[in-house]
């Protein structure tokens, strides 16, 4: 993939800007890796850079003047381009956003507007932390219960009801690039579920509300290697001045890759 990769990226229109930083920092990555190619015969991908606050009817002159100035939205009807919209877009009932919308890949901010978000084709952008060192990032404390409950302030149901920790909470949910998964994560036999406020789901783990239950079922060692494995995963949703291997960028890098056979539109020639 780093090695034969090529995208090619249409000139924005002017002015343009993105709005979220994770965007932008994408955008940016993108311009200055080897990813980037200046020639579109050599591209397995199109990007199509616009500015979130475009409405319809520019965004369909947009595609419009793609589909006459250049050949290559016909060759598929957008299907081999992608875009970055921070809430995604909508159905329209013009052609031209419409095949934007089906055909081509979004890449949005999770949480994306319900209904503008297609999961067999769409990406999300993982936020940017505001620590990019990976070791940094929140993470199991080493011992299971030293600093647990420090370690899960964030959830809400068994949080302390301070007023400091309540409108931390308060501040992340408002935050358009506060994003946990929603669905759990694997280490070999033990799953984690994430809550929204990022935490593990120990009421579907165990049936309470308390975790000591859950946690005096892992022994030191297996818990240790629960601890590496997320340390580990943890670069994967860092955002790094330089992209490096295994970063954020790399991994929408990868989600692309992957999509770049995806189904071809054609259209057919007239007899």
């Amino acid at each position: 993939m780093t090695t034969h990769f090529k995208i090619y990226t249409y000139d924005p229109p002017n002015p343009f800007h993105f709005t979220t930083p994770s965007e932008t920092q994408f955008h940016n990555s993108l311009l200055n890796s080897q990813f980037f190619t200046r020639n579109p015969n050599e591209a397995h991908l199109f990007f199509v850079p616009f500015p979130n606050d475009f409405s319809t009817r520019p965004l369909s002159r947009l595609i419009r003047d793609l589909r006459q100035s250049f050949p290559y939205w016909n060759r598929t009807l957008g299907a081999d381009h992608f875009f970055v919209s921070r809430a995604g877009i909508a159905y329209a009932p013009d052609r031209n956003v419409l095949e934007l919308k089906k055909n081509a890949v979004q890449i949005s901010v999770f949480p994306t507007t319900s209904g503008n978000f297609i999961p067999h084709k769409d990406l999300t952008l993982p936020p940017i932390h505001p620590n990019p060192s990976p070791l940094a990032l929140p993470h199991a404390p080493a011992n299971k219960t030293a600093s647990f409950l420090g370690f899960w302030k964030l959830d809400v149901k068994i949080q302390s009801q301070s007023q400091s920790e309540t409108s931390l909470v308060q501040e992340m949910e408002g935050d358009p690039e506060f994003k946990v998964a929603s669905e759990p994560l694997d280490f070999g036999e033990s799953r984690c579920h994430p809550l929204e406020s990022g935490t593990g789901d120990w009421d579907r783990e165990n049936g309470t509300g308390d975790p000591q239950p859950f946690l005096s079922g892992i022994d030191e060692e297996r818990y240790e290697r629960m601890r590496r494995l997320g340390i580990a995963a943890a670069q994967h949703f860092v955002w790094n001045a330089t992209p490096q291997p295994l970063d954020a960028f790399h991994m929408v890098m990868y989600q692309l890759w992957l999509r770049r056979h995806a189904i071809r539109y054609a259209l057919r020639e007239c007899v």
